[in-house]
């Protein structure tokens, strides 16, 4: 089996047409609290200054307001809590879910929505646990998102379309035939 990942940067971007020259800011999240820009300056973005409180920010400096409403405004909440559902559904130990790490996201000065997109998938496929939870509640994320009645309503609805639809056990086992 051969397998050809494509490396997740601002050609990645490019190829989808998600990258803007001047107003894309592309960040890597790769260990917990930690927020590396890849594309677009050294500073943060405007977005990632106005979202500085959990489970976005490490160290929060400012309180945290109605988060459904504020995640709704700055982030593209469908991708975010698919990029949750995914990694609950594949028990990724080691993930945003889990630890509030191993994924990238862009965000766009021009008033876009920050997106979210998965990386590091090593450890996921049970990690050790067949019958874990779909609420993971051990990360900033799992913790802060999920426990907003809106959003977990939106994740529930989100992970049921997944299980009725592409990891349905007749598309899954068909895939694996």
């Amino acid at each position: 089996m051969c397998v050809n990942v494509e490396q997740i940067g601002k050609r990645f971007l490019e190829n989808r047409g998600l990258y803007f020259d001047g107003l894309t800011c592309f960040y890597k999240v790769s260990d917990v609290g930690s927020q590396e820009p890849k594309v677009g300056g050294s500073g943060d973005s405007p977005t990632v200054a106005e979202l500085y409180y959990l489970p976005f920010a490490p160290s929060p400096s400012c309180s945290q307001p109605d988060l459904a409403a504020h995640i709704l405004q700055f982030i593209d909440t469908r991708g975010m809590l698919t990029l949750l559902a995914s990694d609950a559904f594949q028990t990724n130990g080691d993930a945003m879910i889990s630890k509030g790490k191993n994924f990238y996201f862009a965000d766009y000065s021009s008033g876009g929505k920050l997106l979210y997109f998965p990386w590091d998938r090593d450890s996921s496929l049970s990690n050790g646990s067949i019958n874990g939870s779909v609420y993971i509640m051990s990360g900033n994320y799992g913790v802060t998102v999920l426990t907003v009645p809106e959003l977990r309503a939106k994740y529930n609805s989100i992970f049921q379309d997944l299980l009725c639809g592409p990891w349905s056990a007749e598309r899954l086992i068909a895939f694996l035939d």
